[in-house]
């Protein structure tokens, strides 16, 4: 019956005792969206040894806690071209990481349409299919269905890179591209972050 800062607190310690613990770090980089906050996460992170900050478990958690956006390309199938996730950086971008299989996902596309409708011309919108090869058609038949007019782009051929490179633990999962090259992620369900997204000017 621990709160949770006598949880984060507990692992700091555990952290502090045993900083070449690969079952730390790796617990820490498979429960990143546990955390209330980025900042509860590079308490427990700072902790560790120079040694694991070499490993791959230690740069997953390090992607997740940097802003910066990686700009990688894939598929869309209705061009039948590659293309960079963002294509105009000088605007804000809104990336939707979804699929055919998840509930949520589903149930939030009456509202990402609200917010397309209002945000038009000020934030582009790209959701970026997780399904695997196999469940493609599934997602183009709900995509079709929800009358969902923005582009989309599939990672069914590079599922593992776009996994970890942006931290995908769950979805559905928003994250926000500024003009600037920095990314946040966010859950569009917020009020809070509906109002912040409405407030965005170039």
């Amino acid at each position: 019956k621990l709160s949770y800062k006598d949880h984060l607190q507990s692992y700091i310690n555990l952290a502090k005792k045993h900083p070449d613990s690969r079952y730390l770090i790796t617990y820490l980089s498979l429960n990143l969206f546990r955390f209330e906050t980025r900042s509860d996460v590079e308490k427990v992170y700072e902790n560790f040894s120079n040694r694991l900050k070499n490993s791959k478990w230690a740069k997953r958690i390090e992607r997740y806690l940097s802003d910066d956006f990686k700009n990688i390309q894939l598929i869309n199938l209705d061009s039948k071209n590659v293309e960079a996730l963002v294509q105009d950086s000088l605007k804000y971008n809104l990336l939707i990481f979804s699929a055919s299989w998840c509930g949520p996902c589903i149930e939030e596309m009456p509202l990402l349409k609200e917010l397309h409708t209002q945000l038009k011309g000020r934030i582009n919108f790209t959701t970026i299919s997780m399904d695997y090869e196999t469940k493609v058609k599934a997602f183009q038949d709900l995509l079709g269905k929800n009358k969902i007019g923005w582009r989309t782009l599939y990672a069914f051929k590079d599922l593992g890179r776009v996994t970890d490179l942006f931290s995908v633990q769950s979805i559905p999962l928003t994250i926000l591209v500024y003009p600037d090259g920095r990314m946040e992620r966010m859950d569009v369900r917020d009020e809070a972050n509906q109002k912040k997204l409405s407030s965005l000017t170039l």
